[in-house]
């Protein structure tokens, strides 16, 4: 038998520092100060997402409302292009956000998506 419990080397295996049972390496405590701008790039990236998106079809007719018809009606529009561009911009921000950082960190930071948005919508309130 090799080094182990019960075995001919009579100590216990230990694991690297920083490792857990199954291998898997555990992240830092926080990623650093980096963590913190991807996440916030992150929520303002969202943000801007939706108001681009929500100003794309402000004006379609609304015969298109709940229909395919919206969807050719939005692509026709730059600015609702522009807003699926910040829509993938901030999926990488959040994916390399979370390669940096943990889960507790990242999350909370992308709820300031929802403050920054709001009041920019015109009337100050949004249909949900």
């Amino acid at each position: 038998m090799g080094p182990g419990p019960g075995g001919a080397g009579g100590g216990i295996a230990r694991r690297p520092s920083g490792s857990t049972k199954l291998g898997v390496r555990r992240r830092s405590e926080g990623g650093g100060g980096v963590v913190y701008v991807l996440a916030v790039a992150c929520a303002l990236s969202n943000a801007l997402t939706t108001i681009l998106q929500r100003l794309g079809v402000e004006n379609a007719p609304a015969e298109d409302s709940l229909h395919l018809s919206l969807i050719a009606y939005a692509v026709r529009r730059k600015v609702w292009l522009l807003g699926c561009v910040g829509l993938i911009a901030g999926f990488l921000l959040q994916a390399s956000a979370l390669h940096v950082g943990r889960l507790t960190v990242v999350q909370p930071i992308l709820t300031l998506e929802l403050p920054s948005w709001w009041p920019s919508w015109p009337s100050g309130s949004a249909s949900i």
